[in-house]
Formats: structure tokens, C-alpha cells, sequence
């Protein structure tokens, strides 16, 4: 029987892998390195994970779950169309902002040829509310008529690439950017 996993070992392990991504990207990271950094024996790194993308595959559906939940934490489908998309918008923006590394790490991992098929069906789920509500809103001419997907890249895109702006300019956003970027968004896919 195996032992159950220590949540603080997993979170330690983690953070370590974000911030040794952010610093040096997948290939030059290296388990014994991961098990170094969050100060676990290698061997218990592999009692969690077999393989480094064992570990960035979980890690990647975790975080994915962590956005949805962090999306979907305000949003009521019974509400204004403009105000559920705008939570849902600055929910995403400010998670973003909270968490960049974790912004990276999944916009990277997407692309990365690491990602296993049967987890980007998986995430796909977690997505499921939005998928419906962009559909609600191209049926009901909210939104501009394509496809959710390239819904979801033009909102994912330019949120990622307003906080790389941000962070590399060392800009605090306050309300008032936030409500322009918000405007310029959806201005670029509503009708």
C-alpha cells in the first residue's frame, strides 16, 4: 500500500518547478534539481512522480482547475450578459496578475509538445461554462460570430500580454487601466 502524498511536499514541489520554468525553461530543468530546490529526497519526488512530465502534466491540470475555479468564482449566468463577462474577465486578469508564473508555465506548456492529449481533453472540461457562455453570446449578437476557441485565445492572449507588459514596464494596475484594458477587450469581439 502506498503511503498517502504530503500536500505541503506537493505544494513546496510545485512552486519549485514555476520558479525554476520561469528561470530556466523545461529543458534545462531536471528532477534532481526540483527535489534539491523544495528540499525533498529525490526518491520521494518519484514516490509522487515518475517523470518530470509526469509532474508538469499535473502541474498543469492543477492549474488549469485553479483558473476555472478562480473564473467561474463569480459568475452567474442569470446576470447581465456584459457584467458576467466582465467577472469573468477580471477575475482571469486578476489571477494573472497574482500569479504569473502560472500564467507562463501553462501559456508555455500548451505549446510545449510536453502536454499529453488526454490532459488538454481534461482541462478542456473545466471550461465547459465558458465554452457555453461565449456560445450564448454569439447566438444572442453579443459577440462577434467565430468560433469559442478563438474567443478564448484573443481574451487569454491579450490578458497574457498586458501583465508581460505590465511586469516588464513595473506598472501597478489600478482601476483605471484595468476598466480601458477591459473596454479595449471587449470592444475587439462584441458587436
Amino acid at each position: 500500500m502506498s503511503r498517502p502524498k504530503n500536500e505541503e511536499k506537493l505544494h513546496a514541489i510545485h512552486r519549485v518547478v514555476l520558479k525554476l520554468l520561469v528561470r530556466s525553461g523545461f529543458s534545462s530543468v531536471k528532477m534532481a534539481d526540483i527535489a534539491k530546490e523544495a528540499g525533498v529526497a529525490s526518491g520521494t519526488l518519484y514516490i509522487y512522480y515518475s517523470s518530470k512530465e509526469g509532474l508538469l502534466n499535473a502541474l498543469f491540470v492543477l492549474t488549469k482547475q485553479e483558473i476555472a475555479q478562480h473564473m467561474f468564482r463569480m459568475f452567474d449566468p442569470k446576470e447581465d450578459y456584459l457584467i458576467s463577462f466582465r467577472n469573468m474577465w477580471f477575475a482571469y486578469m486578476q489571477y494573472c496578475i497574482d500569479f504569473p508564473e502560472k500564467m507562463l508555465f501553462v501559456e508555455q506548456f500548451l505549446y510545449s509538445g510536453l502536454i499529453t492529449a488526454e490532459n488538454i481533453e481534461r482541462t478542456e472540461l473545466f471550461f465547459e461554462p465558458l465554452n457555453t457562455f461565449l456560445d450564448t453570446g454569439r447566438k444572442k449578437k453579443y459577440l462577434l460570430n467565430i468560433d469559442a476557441a478563438l474567443l478564448k485565445a484573443s481574451m487569454a492572449g491579450s490578458i497574457h500580454e498586458l501583465v508581460k507588459w505590465m511586469h516588464s514596464q513595473q506598472i501597478k494596475p489600478n482601476n483605471s487601466l484595468l476598466e480601458n484594458l477591459f473596454r479595449l477587450q471587449w470592444k475587439g469581439i462584441s458587436l
